[in-house]
């Protein structure tokens, strides 16, 4: 057998307080983690344990495993360090949920890499590459 690939995933952005939120625990050997292995999140100033569940698993595709973690129902917002155990080790990974994280934490970043490629592709450099004129949009 090859390399036992496996470990937690997470959104490295961060976790929208009113949407799904979800991490994935992948692993290359479908016996390799439990299907009901128990998760917590803890608030990282308190210690406190405010949410925990159980993994699911979810199915096999790339030649991994997958389990999905879901804590969608955790509705505190803030820094949290997500726990899940395997038989042989601890994986913990630190997570932020707040409210319009994802759009906060990217609208600036995308908003300003889309417009410089449309410029760059633009057939007199500004604007649209399909409109070429001098007009440019406004995101």
């Amino acid at each position: 057998m090859g390399t036992i690939l496996q470990g937690l995933l997470v959104s490295q952005i961060g976790y929208d307080l009113d949407e799904q939120k979800h991490a994935v625990f992948r692993h290359t050997n479908r016996d390799g983690f439990s299907d009901d292995a128990a998760f917590s999140l803890t608030s990282i100033p308190s210690g406190e344990t405010i949410f925990s569940g159980y993994a699911r698993y979810w199915g096999e595709i790339w030649g991994s495993h997958w389990w999905i973690l879901d804590f969608t129902k955790c509705f505190d917002s803030g820094e949290f360090l997500l726990s899940v155990s395997t038989d042989t080790k601890i994986y913990e990974d630190q997570i932020q949920i707040g409210e319009n994280l994802l759009w906060n934490e990217t609208v600036e970043t995308v908003a300003l890499t889309q417009f410089e490629e449309r410029a760059y592709l633009a057939r007199n450099g500004i604007g649209w590459k399909d409109c070429g004129a001098d007009w440019r949009e406004l995101n």
